[in-house]
């Protein structure tokens, strides 16, 4: 069997919009050669778990940054498998966090949904699922710090003694546990799979942002979407990079993946 990886916010959905419109030819034609599509996202458990029901999939997913794997192991529908810690475990690490960057941040994991609304766009509902976390924090540096690969390692290494890590999405900064990543998000899958006596032949993968990196280094073929911005994430290892933005992005990595792993 097949797996194609993705993230969600700026791939599979339109990064402003969150419009899926440019990715449903990609996610018609894995489906018409049964290539299994596994979301790899920041998102929460809820988020992604309506997602999966609206396209009337039931395959495993990755939420929050591989603090857990959803799973729909029949007809009562999804449920998942947590691995990190508690999120208020890692609000406990925010005034050190902080200091690194030398200015307040905001956790955004106790706002309202309308805050959250106007911070995303998302609208009140999936706003509200957004805010339901259960094993990272969402935070914003302020003034719109935007900190770098360098600089991002730094804070990780200051931060190892207590076996968590931050990484930066399309919109915020994540806090989460050392061992949690979208790598081990999809090792997890894969061997969610191969526990089921289903063998895994080739994966593929596709994400437009820093902390799609670790994924993409995990699976046979690795695409980089075109940004919103018309620029791509830099990356220190071979990768296919689209020459669409967004959704139809994704489904540009898709009809290579198709043509290079047919047959498979």
């Amino acid at each position: 069997m097949r797996l194609f990886f993705t993230d969600l916010d700026g791939t599979l959905l339109d990064h402003s919009t969150y419009s899926l419109e440019g990715a449903l030819e990609g996610i018609e034609l894995l489906k018409n050669d049964g290539v299994h599509l596994v979301p790899v996202t920041s998102k929460t458990f809820d988020e992604v778990r309506e997602l999966m029901d609206s396209l009337g999939m039931a395959d495993p997913f990755v939420f929050e940054n591989g603090c857990g794997i959803g799973i729909c192991p029949g007809a009562a529908g999804y449920e998942y498998i947590l691995v990190s810690h508690n999120a208020d475990f890692l609000q406990k690490l925010i005034p050190q966090i902080s200091d690194f960057f030398d200015c307040d941040i905001k956790v955004l994991n106790h706002i309202s949904p309308e805050e959250m609304d106007r911070l995303t766009g998302l609208g009140l509902k999936r706003s509200g699922y957004a805010l339901q976390r259960k094993g990272s924090l969402l935070f914003l540096p302020s003034e719109k710090i935007r900190a770098d690969a360098v600089l991002l390692e730094k804070l990780n290494m200051s931060l190892d003694p207590y076996g968590v890590k931050v990484t930066r999405g399309g919109r915020f900064y994540h806090v989460i546990p050392a061992n949690c990543g979208k790598d081990s998000g999809v090792k997890k899958v894969i061997e969610y799979y191969r526990n089921n006596n289903k063998k895994v032949k080739v994966t593929g993968a596709a994400g437009d942002a820093f902390n799609d990196i670790p994924m993409l280094k995990e699976v046979d073929y690795p695409y980089i979407v075109k940004k919103s911005d018309g620029t791509w994430t830099e990356t220190d290892f071979t990768v296919f990079r689209t020459a669409n933005q967004g959704p139809y992005g994704f489904t540009e990595a898709v009809k290579d993946f198709l043509i290079k792993t047919a047959g498979l």
